[in-house]
């Protein structure tokens, strides 16, 4: 929750940021901006707090932990973004 409820935030913050900026136009822009930049953040917060509060992600002992994290943000994150762009037309043809 903790990580849903940040990303969130970021999520609502920046796309009205953008709205303003660019005066109500450009919701391609506003849209994907604002869920890439909080879908990092929860990606990143979500491994984090799975690592280092719940000790329950797989972690080979041979390798950095830094590097198995990195993998698990990135694999993550590459999934949300796949998505998040996807979903644009989507969105387009509701407006």
């Amino acid at each position: 929750m903790i990580a849903y409820i940040t990303a969130q935030f970021v999520d609502v913050n920046v796309f009205h940021f953008l709205k303003k900026k660019t005066q109500g136009k450009m919701l391609w822009l506003r849209n994907n901006v604002s869920t890439l930049t909080s879908q990092l953040i929860d990606s990143i917060a979500v491994i984090l707090i799975t690592h280092y509060w719940a000790n329950a992600l797989p972690m080979q002992a041979d390798v950095s932990v830094e590097y198995q994290l990195l993998k698990f943000v990135l694999s993550g994150y590459l999934f949300k973004v796949f998505f998040a762009l996807f979903d644009t037309i989507p969105i387009y043809i509701a407006v």
